[in-house]
């Protein structure tokens, strides 16, 4: 599915709706969807844009929220200057998941994706949007859809990295080709907790290639990777 927010004006709200899904009898149950959104702009202050998940149990007269995506952790795919459309093997998917409460495990449970638009936003794709008594993926349980958020991706060799450390980590970014080997060695440092911003500079990495990439952190025995594409 798709939310249209290409040309849309700041605040807009576009959302779709799930048929009715029955879920009782399932005391713990995990929901899971991928996405794909980007921005009109490479402008990080600029990416107000706001993902939310609803539930309803009585045909949408009322919704609860349970699971909001923004900024850059929503904008996966970069800044786009027209209709942005996944496809090619550059566009990044993200997974977002949930563990729903037990006032869920009933018979009529609606869930509705409601995109708020931003200042520069641009489209929003949903897929594989999954209700089940397992989590999917090896991300696990998450609030913000990714532990490591590249912007702007795809990029020229410039660009920022956003993630958030639980405690004081010691801290080793690299890239690596998609075989594994390392190519670029960026950081290895001890940081504190909390929210970090990395900025890469292509003279930094002047002996890379256009191409795909991952970029990896390793903090402690946690590592965060993500794709990155340079163009």
């Amino acid at each position: 599915m798709v939310l249209t927010n290409f040309n849309g004006d700041k605040g807009d709200i576009d959302y779709a709706v799930t048929p009715a899904l029955d879920l009782s009898g399932m005391p713990v149950t995990y929901a899971s969807f991928r996405y794909a959104a980007a921005s009109s702009t490479s402008d990080i202050t600029l990416l107000d844009d706001v993902l939310s998940v609803y539930a309803s149990t009585n045909c949408g007269e009322t919704w609860t929220l349970h699971l909001t995506i923004s900024g850059v952790s929503l904008i996966n795919n970069g800044a786009w200057g027209d209709y942005f459309t996944p496809g090619s093997v550059s566009n990044n998917w993200s997974l977002g998941m949930l563990q729903l409460p037990s006032s869920l495990a009933t018979s009529n449970v609606r869930f509705k994706f409601e995109n708020t638009g931003g200042s520069e936003g641009n489209n929003i794709y949903i897929d594989d949007v999954t209700v089940s008594e397992h989590p999917v993926g090896i991300e696990g349980l998450v609030n913000d859809a990714s532990n490591l958020s590249i912007f702007p991706n795809p990029n020229n060799g410039d660009f920022t990295l956003i993630y958030n450390l639980p405690s004081e980590r010691n801290v080793n970014i690299s890239i690596v080709d998609f075989t594994g080997r390392e190519v670029f060695a960026l950081l290895n440092q001890l940081q504190s907790a909390g929210n970090h911003q990395q900025q890469i500079h292509s003279d930094d990495i002047s002996s890379l290639g256009s191409g795909i990439y991952m970029v990896k952190i390793q903090a402690g025995v946690d590592s965060y990777i993500n794709k990155l594409v340079i163009e």
